[in-house]
C-alpha cells in the first residue's frame, strides 16, 4: 500500500526557483529521488571574510487545546572562503524516509568569481556544472514536475525560474515563489506593515544588527473576527554578512527559526569549493536533472 510524504526543501543563496515535491513509496522499502536544477542568478562575492558553520531550521505550534508540536527543520553546512567561493550541504529529504533509507545529500558550489555553480551527484560522481545568467538573459522553460515511478520512493521537485529581483538583506535566504496579485481590499481591510531597528547584540559570538518587521491583518481582512498580527525578527551581521538568526512567528502556523551555529572563522579547506578529482565534470546549459537511488 502506498503512503503519502510531504518534501520539504529551501532554496539557498539566490537560486530563483521555487522547488516542490511529491514523495510516495511502497513497502518494498526501494528509494529512487530526483532533484532538478534550474538556471539561476548570482550574488557578487563577499570576500575576505571566511566562515564555516551549520544553518539549522525548527518549527514550533502551539494548537488551541494546549499541545505543543516541534519539528526539526533542514539542517545544512555552509562554508565561504576569502574569494568568496560558498559551499553548501543539505539532506534532500527532511524527516524520515520511508523504508529507513538514508537521504541522500545536495551539494552546491557556487563560484561567484568565476560564475559557476557546481551540484554534485555524490552517488555518481558527477559534477555538473552550470554558468550563471545574467540580468536581462531570457530564463529557460519551466522543468515540468515528473511522475512518481511505480514501486519507487521519488520525490519530484519542479522550479520556474523567475525575473531577477533586488538584492536581500545581507545573508539572507532567499525562498522565491511566483503568485497573482490579491484583488484590491477595502482601505481597512489591507493589512499594515511597520518595520524597527532593534539594535546590536551578541549573537553566536558575532556582533549582529537586529530588524523586526511587523504585519498586521485587520479583522475581516481574511474571515477574522479580531486582527492578525505576524512578526519576523531577523539579526544580521555586518562584518560577515550573513543572517544568524531569523524568527517568525504566525499565530496561524506557529514559529519558524533559522539559526547559524557552530560558527568557525578560520579559512575552509579549499578542496570544498571544487569538484573531487574523480568527478566527471558535465556541462549544462538549462535545467538538469540528478536521480539517486537504493
Amino acid at each position: 500500500m502506498n503512503r503519502g510524504f510531504g518534501l520539504f526543501f529551501l532554496v539557498t543563496g539566490l537560486s530563483l526557483a521555487q522547488p516542490q515535491g511529491v514523495i510516495t513509496s511502497n513497502a518494498g522499502g526501494m528509494a529512487t529521488a530526483s532533484f532538478h536544477a534550474v538556471p539561476f542568478f548570482m550574488l557578487p562575492p563577499v570576500a575576505g571574510v571566511p566562515y564555516s558553520a551549520e544553518r539549522i531550521q525548527e518549527h514550533t505550534q502551539t494548537l488551541s487545546d494546549g499541545t505543543h508540536i516541534s519539528q526539526p527543520g533542514m539542517h545544512e553546512k555552509i562554508y565561504r572562503d576569502s574569494q568568496g567561493r560558498t559551499r553548501t550541504e543539505r539532506p534532500l529529504f527532511v524527516g524520515p524516509v520511508p523504508g529507513g533509507a538514508e537521504s541522500p545529500t545536495i551539494v552546491e558550489i557556487d563560484d561567484p568569481v568565476e560564475r559557476v555553480r557546481f551540484t554534485l551527484d555524490t552517488q555518481n560522481k558527477i559534477a555538473h556544472r552550470q554558468i550563471a545568467q545574467t540580468i536581462g538573459q531570457p530564463s529557460a522553460p519551466a522543468v515540468a514536475p515528473a511522475t512518481a515511478v511505480s514501486g519507487t520512493l521519488t520525490a519530484v521537485i519542479s522550479a520556474t525560474p523567475l525575473p531577477p529581483p533586488p538584492p536581500p538583506p545581507p545573508g539572507a535566504r532567499v525562498n522565491f515563489q511566483t503568485a497573482s496579485p490579491p484583488a484590491m481590499l477595502p482601505e481597512n481591510q489591507r493589512p499594515q506593515f511597520a518595520t524597527e531597528k532593534l539594535g546590536a547584540q551578541i549573537v553566536e559570538g558575532i556582533s549582529a544588527e537586529g530588524t523586526r518587521t511587523t504585519i498586521t491583518f485587520p479583522a475581516g481582512a481574511m474571515g477574522n473576527d479580531r486582527p492578525i498580527v505576524v512578526t519576523s525578527e531577523t539579526w544580521n551581521s555586518p562584518e560577515l554578512q550573513v543572517m544568524l538568526l531569523s524568527r517568525n512567528n504566525d499565530p496561524r502556523s506557529g514559529e519558524s527559526i533559522v539559526r547559524v551555529t557552530n560558527i568557525s572563522r578560520t579559512e575552509p579547506d579549499p578542496t570544498l569549493f571544487r569538484p573531487p578529482a574523480d568527478y566527471q565534470v558535465v556541462e549544462e546549459n538549462g535545467p538538469f536533472t540528478i536521480r539517486f537511488g537504493q
